[in-house]
């Protein structure tokens, strides 16, 4: 976000995490529908994306499909085709956001310069993972047309598990970190305000 203000960053972020919650959201609302055809029943209840993400097998893969049926796959399809819309926006979300917080942390004292680099560390690890969503992705919609795959399977498992320890971590460190450097700035900035004379 280099020759951004503070303000055209703050709005920046928010407009492109209003656009991820709302891409999130969409995908609980699909992933519901994926597993719960008839309401939540137990006996009706079928496996859901994340399930299908870490298969591993091509028998595994072809048991969640089998389970899935012409309808289940749909859903997954239209599941995964958003998918790639929310990890474009997280993806975008954490390297621009974790590029902003290692900018605004000082450099004088040794934990904020430790916490500047692991901040770069975690944007770039956030770009990552969206990227490794994709290959996921597109490894899961290839064997919706065309059935379970050992090296589709084993890619997708892989490339999931690799995105979980990614952007997990990511997540937590940014907004843990952020909301503390943003508490105390406000912080600073209503004791410097208290502290302002009164005319006369």
């Amino acid at each position: 976000m280099v020759g951004m203000n503070r303000t055209h960053r703050a709005r920046t972020l928010g407009l492109i995490a209003v656009f991820m919650l709302v891409a999130w959201s969409r995908l609980g609302s699909v992933e519901t529908e994926l597993q719960c055809p008839d309401g939540c029943k137990a006996e009706t209840r079928r496996p859901g994306i994340v399930a299908y993400e870490l298969a591993g097998t091509a028998e595994r893969a072809d048991g969640i499909l089998a389970a899935w049926g012409e309808e289940g796959r749909a859903v997954a399809r239209r599941n995964l085709i958003l998918d790639f819309a929310f990890l474009f926006t997280y993806g975008l979300f954490l390297f621009l956001a974790g590029r902003a917080l290692a900018d605004a942390l000082p450099s004088t004292a040794p934990l904020p310069r430790y916490l500047s680099y692991g901040a770069y560390g975690f944007a770039w690890a956030g770009a990552a993972a969206a990227v490794l969503d994709g290959l996921e992705n597109t490894a899961l919609l290839v064997m919706l047309e065309k059935g379970g795959s050992t090296l589709l399977s084993a890619m997708a498992y892989t490339a999931a598990s690799l995105k979980f320890l990614l952007v997990l971590p990511a997540f937590a460190f940014i907004l843990g970190v952020g909301f503390f450097v943003l508490s105390w700035r406000l912080l600073r900035k209503l004791r410097g305000s208290s502290t302002v004379p009164a005319d006369g």
